[in-house]
Protein backbone atom coordinates (compact mmCIF):
# COMPACT_ATOMS: atom_id res chain seq x y z
CA UNK A 1 0.00 0.00 0.00
CA UNK A 2 1.36 3.37 -1.02
CA UNK A 3 1.90 5.76 1.94
CA UNK A 4 0.27 9.22 1.89
CA UNK A 5 1.94 12.05 2.09
CA UNK A 6 0.10 15.42 3.06
CA UNK A 7 1.72 18.73 2.04
CA UNK A 8 2.90 19.58 5.64
CA UNK A 9 4.86 16.46 5.86
CA UNK A 10 7.23 18.08 3.31
CA UNK A 11 6.48 21.66 3.27
CA UNK A 12 9.30 24.16 4.51
CA UNK A 13 8.56 25.82 7.39
CA UNK A 14 10.93 28.73 8.04
CA UNK A 15 10.31 30.16 4.38
CA UNK A 16 12.64 33.06 2.48
CA UNK A 17 10.80 35.20 0.95
CA UNK A 18 11.30 38.14 -1.42
CA UNK A 19 9.00 41.26 -1.99
CA UNK A 20 7.52 42.35 -5.54
CA UNK A 21 9.65 45.12 -5.66
CA UNK A 22 12.77 43.77 -4.65
CA UNK A 23 15.54 43.56 -7.27
CA UNK A 24 16.32 40.78 -8.78
CA UNK A 25 20.24 41.60 -7.31
CA UNK A 26 18.71 41.20 -3.84
CA UNK A 27 16.45 37.26 -4.89
CA UNK A 28 20.17 36.09 -6.42
CA UNK A 29 21.78 37.27 -3.39
CA UNK A 30 19.29 35.48 -1.34
CA UNK A 31 19.01 32.69 -3.09
CA UNK A 32 22.77 32.28 -3.33
CA UNK A 33 23.08 32.76 0.53
CA UNK A 34 20.73 30.51 1.70
CA UNK A 35 21.74 28.22 -0.94
CA UNK A 36 18.14 27.29 -2.50
CA UNK A 37 16.64 27.31 -5.70
CA UNK A 38 13.70 29.46 -5.89
CA UNK A 39 11.71 32.19 -3.62
CA UNK A 40 8.54 32.85 -3.20
CA UNK A 41 7.01 36.43 -3.80
CA UNK A 42 4.85 37.99 -1.22
CA UNK A 43 2.76 41.05 -0.95
CA UNK A 44 2.48 43.67 2.16
CA UNK A 45 -0.18 41.12 3.56
CA UNK A 46 2.26 38.50 3.56
CA UNK A 47 0.26 36.86 0.73
CA UNK A 48 2.20 34.59 -2.03
CA UNK A 49 1.62 36.28 -5.37
CA UNK A 50 4.26 33.79 -7.00
CA UNK A 51 7.69 32.62 -7.29
CA UNK A 52 11.01 33.74 -8.57
CA UNK A 53 13.66 30.53 -9.18
CA UNK A 54 17.39 30.12 -10.16
CA UNK A 55 15.93 29.41 -13.68
CA UNK A 56 14.30 32.88 -14.10
CA UNK A 57 17.88 34.67 -13.29
CA UNK A 58 18.97 32.40 -16.31
CA UNK A 59 16.14 33.27 -18.71
CA UNK A 60 16.77 37.29 -18.09
CA UNK A 61 20.36 37.25 -18.81
CA UNK A 62 19.65 35.65 -21.85
CA UNK A 63 17.07 37.92 -23.14
CA UNK A 64 19.15 40.78 -21.78
CA UNK A 65 17.12 42.38 -19.38
CA UNK A 66 17.80 45.55 -17.43
CA UNK A 67 19.17 44.25 -13.61
CA UNK A 68 16.89 46.71 -12.41
CA UNK A 69 13.95 44.53 -12.77
CA UNK A 70 11.87 43.85 -10.01
CA UNK A 71 11.25 40.09 -8.66
CA UNK A 72 7.25 40.82 -8.88
CA UNK A 73 7.81 41.40 -13.02
CA UNK A 74 9.64 37.93 -12.93
CA UNK A 75 7.16 35.72 -11.22
CA UNK A 76 7.54 31.84 -12.28
CA UNK A 77 3.56 31.63 -11.75
CA UNK A 78 0.65 33.09 -10.20
CA UNK A 79 0.25 32.01 -6.32
CA UNK A 80 -1.16 28.41 -5.45
CA UNK A 81 -1.40 27.71 -2.39
CA UNK A 82 -2.61 24.72 -0.74
CA UNK A 83 -3.88 24.30 3.10
CA UNK A 84 -1.00 22.36 4.80
CA UNK A 85 -3.08 18.94 4.94
CA UNK A 86 -3.44 18.67 1.72
CA UNK A 87 -2.37 15.57 0.10
CA UNK A 88 0.92 15.75 -1.52
CA UNK A 89 -0.64 14.80 -5.37
CA UNK A 90 -2.76 17.75 -5.10
CA UNK A 91 0.18 19.78 -4.70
Amino acid sequence: MEKKYDASDVMVRNVITIGPQALVSEAAKLLTENDISALPVVNEQGDVVGIISEADLMRREEIGTERSITAGSRLLCPRRCLPMNSHIRTA
